[in-house]
């Protein structure tokens, strides 16, 4: 064999006696590659493929402790209005069922803007003079004429 071919033989045994080296050495310190894309977080529900463990679950206790308390501020006064309805008119009897009662008959003598009518009440003897008051009409249940 000539030195040439010696040569280049020792030199390709070296090389593949180098390279199984390496590949020995590369098997034991095997790295992660790095990542080519970054991970995508999308909120909502996730599909789980395989088993979650979940360890050191903490135990939560809540409970009311002491009273409730709610503050409402105004910046001023507050007014509620409520008009009477547009059906009444003074001088005539409406029949006002309460919430809690028998209807009552009453004829109207005044309206104000507020929902509150000044009103006596229909009596069936007419020999004593019939009570006036106010009436919320937002109250009456129903109001009819008659």
């Amino acid at each position: 064999m000539s030195s040439t071919k010696l040569l280049m033989s020792a030199t390709a045994v070296a090389l593949a006696i180098g390279v199984g080296a390496s590949m020995q050495v590369a098997g034991q310190t095997r790295t992660t590659p790095p990542l080519t894309q970054q991970p995508v977080f999308v909120p909502g529900p996730v599909e789980v493929v395989g088993g979650v463990n979940i360890v050191n679950e903490p135990i939560v206790s809540a409970r009311q402790a002491g009273p409730w308390a709610a503050t409402v501020t105004a910046a001023g006064p507050l007014t509620v209005m409520s008009n009477a309805p547009a059906l009444l008119t003074p001088g005539r009897t409406y029949r006002f069922q309460w919430p809690t009662g028998s209807p009552e008959r009453y004829r109207i003598l005044s309206i104000e803007a507020n929902g509150w009518v000044r009103a006596e009440l229909v009596q069936d003897n007419a020999g004593q003079s019939p009570p006036i008051r106010w009436l919320n009409t937002a109250m009456a249940v129903s109001i009819e004429e008659g």
